[in-house]
């Protein structure tokens, strides 16, 4: 899911991936292998959640000015913004151990 996404978001938003196109896939690749570590989360969702969230936090960690709402929802039928909060924080806080950074 995660390649697919990357593959589609590079056509809506060519300008920002033909500058960070290398640093959005390395960052999204790293955040996936780190996953792993902590099984339960992986098991806990399904894979194109995520890989939303991994791409979003990819996203925010390259300070790039993308919005979860402006591509999201079109990748998830029941996408909420609250939820998606939640676990993106649950891989920050359990895998690199960083909090309130969001």
């Amino acid at each position: 899911d995660v390649i697919l996404i990357i593959r589609l978001l590079r056509d809506w938003y060519p300008n920002i991936f033909l500058r960070q196109r290398n640093d959005i896939e390395r960052v999204t690749a790293m955040l996936l292998q780190d996953l792993y570590v902590y099984p339960e989360i992986v098991l806990d969702h399904r894979p194109r959640t995520l890989a939303v969230a991994l791409i979003s936090l990819a996203f925010s960690s390259l300070n790039l000015n993308i919005e979860d709402m402006e591509w999201a929802p079109v990748f998830m039928q029941k996408y909420d913004e609250r939820r998606m909060y939640k676990i993106k924080k649950k891989i920050l806080e359990q895998i690199y151990e960083i909090k309130n950074l969001l």
